[in-house]
């Protein structure tokens, strides 16, 4: 199980709870698992955020969060590692805009789909403001 992926403490504890094996053996296992390095929610956290490109604080932030890392080290990690969101909105806008008009239509659906992605209004406008759009 630990071989092919990296998985968080609470991931591991839900797999062995689903398996039936008693709470008992469970905190034993993960205590093990933790001491000799195989489970680390730090290392989970870095690796995690490394590699999501283009996802934004907060849905990185919600997708650890669902994954059972708790809020103190996510948040730690995040300062930590600086996440350049400018860069990530400026590629997913690139990526986005890749094979169509850069007409206003095209670029206010950008806008949209930046916004759901959880990215904030200043650095979105801001990558907007690069396409030459200043319709808001």
């Amino acid at each position: 199980l630990l071989e092919r992926q990296k998985y968080t403490k609470k991931q591991i504890k839900t797999k062995l709870q689903s398996k039936g094996y008693l709470d008992e053996v469970i905190e034993k296992t993960i205590e093990k698992l933790i001491n000799y390095k195989f489970i680390d929610d730090i290392n989970y956290v870095e690796c995690y955020i490394n590699s999501s490109p283009n996802k934004s604080k907060k849905e990185l932030r919600f997708n650890l969060l669902n994954k059972g890392v708790s809020s103190t080290i996510i948040d730690k990690i995040l300062d930590e590692n600086e996440v350049d969101e400018e860069n990530r909105v400026r590629n997913l806008a690139n990526k986005y805009l890749k094979n169509k008009e850069k007409n206003s239509g095209n670029i206010q659906k950008m806008i949209a789909y930046l916004y759901r992605k959880g990215f904030e209004y200043s650095v979105v406008s801001k990558i907007a403001h690069e396409f030459n759009f200043d319709e808001f």
